[in-house]
């Protein structure tokens, strides 16, 4: 079966990339839709006329009642290394830093893609593929950028329910 035979009604895919490290391996290719991130793999299906690619592997997770995520890029010498997703059940902004957190993790560990593979899209590709997706979905509304001495940390948080953030003067 083709990946949009596993999409319930109402859903749609935003983005595919393939050919990334996904979760460490455990998967090659990963998707969005508007109401979950797809991970799966795929084997190839050959006939006599055409070549088709089946799922072979697949996991989900969707965003559900949460409240937004939060994307983590992960950066050295200017290239980004890896990217975190965290699907948050609660946000709290703290005005005085003007810092967000992901409180409520719903109990998924976070996605995470590294290094592309061969034939696979470079990680800037993959996040701006990631970011532009989700302009759609929710509102980018904080960016924190955080230089350390090994690279750079870059954050983007999107809010799904504005009613769910917390406020915070600290």
């Amino acid at each position: 079966m083709e990946l949009r035979d596993y999409l319930m009604p109402g859903e749609y895919i935003l983005g595919i990339i393939r050919n990334v490290d996904v979760n460490y391996g455990d998967f090659k290719n990963f998707a969005i839709t508007n109401r979950r991130f797809i991970l799966f793999n795929t084997k190839k299906k050959r006939s006599l006329f055409k070549s088709q690619e089946d799922i072979s592997k697949m996991s989900s997770v969707a965003f559900g009642d949460a409240c937004g995520m939060g994307i983590k890029r992960k950066r050295k010498n200017f290239l980004t290394k890896e990217i975190q997703i965290e699907i948050c059940g609660r946000l709290t902004f703290y005005k005085t830093s003007e810092r967000m957190s992901c409180d409520d993790k719903r109990g998924f560990n976070p996605i995470t893609l590294r290094r592309a593979l061969p034939l696979g899209p470079p990680l800037e590709e993959v996040s701006r593929m990631i970011f532009s997706a989700f302009d759609s979905v929710g509102k980018n509304i904080l960016e924190i950028s955080k230089d350390t001495e090994t690279g750079d940390e870059l954050i983007d948080f999107y809010v799904f329910n504005p009613e769910c953030v917390s406020e915070i003067n600290l």
